[in-house]
């Protein structure tokens, strides 16, 4: 599943809410997520990996985030 800044307009109870929604999703539906944010700090804790593109190159790649 690729999802493009999907919680840019919502409040952060919501984007709290709506992420643990799609990883519950993911999770029963064995899914992977590809996941475009700009702010990668509300997502620590809830991901596998973390590929950080610069200037369209990759900068980093982190697991267990």
């Amino acid at each position: 599943m690729l999802l493009d800044e999907p919680f840019s307009a919502l409040d952060q109870k919501l984007r709290v809410e709506m992420l643990a929604l799609i990883a519950k999703l993911c999770d029963e539906k064995d899914l992977t997520l590809l996941l475009v944010t700009h702010q990668p700090s509300e997502l620590i804790g809830s991901i596998d990996q973390v590929l950080v593109v610069e200037n369209g190159q990759i900068s980093q790649l982190q697991k267990g985030v």
